[in-house]
């Protein structure tokens, strides 16, 4: 692939040929094209008046909003850099990230501005934003160009702290090159011109972001989502006759469980994304019948610049169920053992691969990166998994997460299928505990659909003739709800952290 063209180039193409078209919208203001990149303009003036140069880092902080992709190409404008906070985290944790980026700038909502340290150029979204941006818009002249690194496709363009799930949070750094593969995925994601993208995973996940700004890429519509609400989320499929989603499981579980769904005329989809968490059977069947549309799985880290394997709506059935897919054609998959030998077909091992998709590593962490990369390129993802002959990836857990009993490795999403199978539970974590005797033994926690009545040791009873003892939960939590982060992604260590504690929250 020869160079890819940057974010610059790629939106003053887009506002001439697609012109006053939507780019992104909220549902109150629309943004088209060329004022999309107008804005850009501005603001990519008002950073270099501020001081900011190419590599510098600028700062969001914000729930998802219009605002945030007009601040990105402006960056992209001047070659800084992107970042976008979550902004759930504490204030004493955002300081600590902020000040890890470096960055000079930083835009944010009023009710995350105690967040920004000192020394940081504070931009509030509203009413001193709008006056901020249109200062740019007047001084022009004084943008500059960014020097190569504006127009260079190799050059570092976003960054996104990775959720901290398993340790404290890295900031992994995407180039134009990275995005350009990203782009010919989206083509795959069934994106393009004239197609209108519901967008409401967070933006400050690399998922999120990426779907919107893939779908203005392909010159279709961001309908931006601030905060997912099933009945409201429903409303805008509806009346705004929106194409593409991309939800987490959880998200589409509640849109099943939202009263008014079989009323609503959501004729207008024409596919389904899924992705950041395993999804069952059951519920997938349930997608199907409400929905009718094609189902398309992603599997992919921050660290791959978001989806790099993708099961298509035809392979959703039968064993591919419970596969990931298949990984694109510009990205290599392989299985290897804890010493980084290859591993035969079908058998488990860690799961690398290697991809121009791929991030280069973290910003200023040579040693995180030197764990992530290995020097002939392959991307060391943390999951367990394994490979068919036919090249299907089925992701069997974090590797972090495997649990040894008495000897025995469990990969807890083994347990977990079962589990799920049974008509009262809604929701599930299978994971270890310590143990005296066993070292760890296999323990679970549900959350019971309403009306279900069935305690733990009745589960564990159920799953006897299901499953191989040693792989059994010794114990099982019915608990009100399970710890989750932004993207959907059960949060095993505190669930861990609480049992072994004592105190599992249970609702019974």
């Amino acid at each position: 692939m020869t160079a890819a063209p940057t974010l610059t180039r790629r939106l003053a193409a887009l506002a001439t040929d697609r012109g006053e078209s939507p780019a992104v919208t909220d549902g109150t203001q629309s943004v088209g094209f060329s004022d999309l990149r107008e804005r850009a303009d501005a603001v990519a003036s008002g950073l270099a008046g501020a001081g900011v140069r190419a590599g510098d880092r600028v700062v969001m902080l914000a729930r998802n909003r219009v605002e945030l992709f007009e601040v990105l190409f402006g960056c992209a404008r001047i070659g800084a850099v992107f970042t976008a906070m979550n902004w759930r985290l504490t204030e004493a944790d955002l300081r600590e990230l902020i000040a890890d980026s470096g960055a000079r700038v930083a835009f944010v909502e009023s009710a995350f501005a105690g967040a920004v340290p000192a020394g940081v150029d504070r931009v509030e979204f509203g009413a001193g934003y709008d006056s901020w941006r249109s200062a740019g818009a007047d001084r022009r002249d004084d943008r500059g160009d960014g020097g190569a690194a504006a127009d260079d496709s190799d050059a570092v363009v976003l960054q996104f702290y990775t959720s901290g799930t398993t340790g404290r949070p890295k900031g992994v750094e995407i180039s134009h090159d990275n995005l350009a593969y990203l782009v010919r995925a989206g083509e795959r994601w069934q994106l393009g011109p004239d197609r209108v993208a519901a967008a409401a995973m967070p933006f400050f996940h690399m998922g999120g972001s990426a779907w919107g700004l893939v779908t203005i890429l392909l010159g279709g519509t961001c309908r931006v989502i601030d905060d997912f609400d099933p009945e409201a989320y429903l409303a805008v499929v509806e009346t705004e006759r929106v194409t593409n989603a991309l939800l987490a499981p959880t998200m589409l579980q509640m849109l099943l469980d939202a009263p008014s769904v079989e009323a609503r005329d959501l004729s207008s989809l024409t596919s389904i994304a899924y992705g950041s968490a395993p999804i069952t059977p059951a519920l997938l069947a349930r997608i199907r019948e409400v929905f009718a549309v094609p189902l398309l799985q992603l599997y992919g880290l921050t660290e791959t610049c978001g989806g790099i394997v993708q099961l298509d709506d035809d392979d959703h059935r039968g064993e591919l169920l419970t596969s990931v897919g298949r990984p694109y054609p510009w990205v290599e998959v392989t299985i290897a053992d804890p010493e980084g030998n290859p591993v035969d077909v079908a058998e488990t091992g860690e799961i690398w691969v290697r991809s121009p998709q791929c991030s280069r590593g973290y910003w200023r962490n040579p040693e995180a990166t030197a764990d992530l990369i290995g020097a002939d390129g392959w991307l060391r993802t943390g999951d367990a998994g394994s490979v068919t002959a036919e090249g299907y990836l089925f992701v069997t857990d974090r590797i972090k997460d495997m649990v040894i009993t008495g000897g025995e490795n469990v990969y807890p999403s083994e347990v977990e299928r079962v589990l799920a199978e049974h008509p009262d539970v809604a929701d599930l974590a299978v994971f270890g505990v310590s143990d005296a005797v066993w070292g760890e033994a296999v323990t679970a926690a549900v959350v019971l659909r309403p009306g279900g009545d069935v305690d733990g040791p009745e589960l564990i009873e159920w799953m006897r003739p299901r499953i191989a003892g040693y792989m059994r939960p010794k114990t099982v939590h019915v608990m009100d709800d399970l710890p989750r982060n932004p993207a959907g992604k059960i949060l095993k260590r505190d669930l861990r952290a609480v049992v072994e504690a004592g105190s599992d929250g249970a609702g019974r």
